[in-house]
């Protein structure tokens, strides 16, 4: 909100380019730890696994917008439709209700999960531009059905995602796999609320208001959500391993990879 507000600290810009050598160095690091017999936290060879980046690049894409959406509207219900606290609350509610009941019914769908996951961007892609109509015609109950089903297509796509990008990733390699994917998990909110925010409150600052730019926003947003779709589809399924790691490892190991230096 503080950057929001009055702009970025100086400090941003040094910090993203000395990122870029920062992330060469501890790939050649990775590697080198390798060659000596030793674990790295991010074996090299998990990166090549069939199925494994293109399902780190869908898990990106949707997350990337995920954490931004959650801000604006945020800041939508409050500055821009003048709601209370807990006005503000309760519209979240539609979102999040309707992501924990997909989330738990997707498992169980007798339905491919590429498929599963192209109609669930599709889903929450929809949703998106609901929220986009509702927001500039200032219509709150039909925003808060937008939620819902944006928050059904979200629900729908995450777990899958997660089983898609562990299928080919054997036993052994699961806590470094579940430590990647939980990274680039945090690593897209991160950047998704850098890039997406600064947009919205570039909009703002520019006189568009916040429904303007909470629906400009919404619908870049529903774009990154929709190519998360189309690169499901264009895949090709990779034949998941004898030893392939749970799903589940994307969540209980999550953040603590087993391989250590």
């Amino acid at each position: 909100m503080t950057a929001g507000e009055s702009g970025p600290p100086w400090w941003t810009v040094p910090c993203a380019v000395v990122s870029l050598p920062a992330a060469v160095l501890f790939l050649r690091h990775e590697r080198a730890v390798q060659r000596r017999g030793g674990d790295p936290l991010l074996p090299p060879h998990l990166l090549r696994l069939p199925g494994f980046r293109p399902g780190l690049a869908l898990v990106a894409l949707v997350n990337s917008g995920l954490g931004a959406f959650i801000l604006i509207l945020g800041l939508l219900l409050q500055r821009g439709l003048r709601q209370g606290p807990w006005e503000t609350g309760l519209g979240m509610l539609p979102t999040a209700g309707a992501f924990v009941v997909t989330s738990l019914l997707g498992p169980r769908l007798p339905v491919a999960p590429f498929r599963l996951l192209c109609g669930a961007a599709l889903l929450s892609t929809a949703g998106y531009l609901g929220c986009v109509v509702s927001a500039v015609r200032g219509d709150l109950p039909w925003l808060l059905v937008g939620l819902g089903v944006s928050g059904a297509g979200l629900g729908l796509f995450v777990t899958p995602s997660l089983a898609v990008t562990l299928r080919t990733v054997p036993a052994r390699m699961s806590g470094a796999a579940s430590g990647v994917l939980s990274t680039v998990q945090q690593l897209a909110a991160a950047l998704g609320v850098c890039v997406f925010g600064t947009l919205f409150f570039a909009l703002v600052h520019s006189g568009t208001g916040h429904p303007g730019a909470f629906a400009a926003v919404t619908a870049a947003i529903a774009t990154t959500t929709a190519a998360g779709g189309v690169l499901a589809a264009v895949l090709r399924p990779a034949a998941p391993s004898p030893e392939a790691a749970a799903p589940a490892a994307a969540g209980e190991g999550a953040g603590r990879p087993e391989a250590t230096h």
